[in-house]
């Protein structure tokens, strides 16, 4: 069993249906999470993803999360394409 998770958003924020897409997460772990190419989001469009992982570490102790985005095609503003997160952890 996954004794964490995480779950995000992803959202075209856009006014253009964006290309296919993929993200890539580092887990607190050091572990590196690749998703299969997904579908092209139209404008306002979201989804949302629960990765499950492990982790071993203390409560209290603070861990981060990153997410990129990999898009095909145009993308006119790539500085919202990564996101990172820190938590503590209960």
């Amino acid at each position: 069993d996954l004794n964490n998770a995480i779950r995000f958003e992803v959202k075209n924020v856009g006014t253009k249906t964006s290309g296919t897409w993929s993200f890539t997460t580092i887990l607190p772990s050091g572990e590196v999470y690749t998703s299969p190419v997904q579908a092209p989001l139209a404008p306002q469009a979201r989804v949302v993803f629960t990765l499950g992982f492990y982790l071993n570490v203390p409560a209290g102790e603070v861990v981060k999360f990153t997410n990129s985005l990999s898009i095909t095609g145009d993308d006119a503003k790539t500085t919202n394409n990564t996101a990172s997160l820190s938590v503590v952890v209960e």
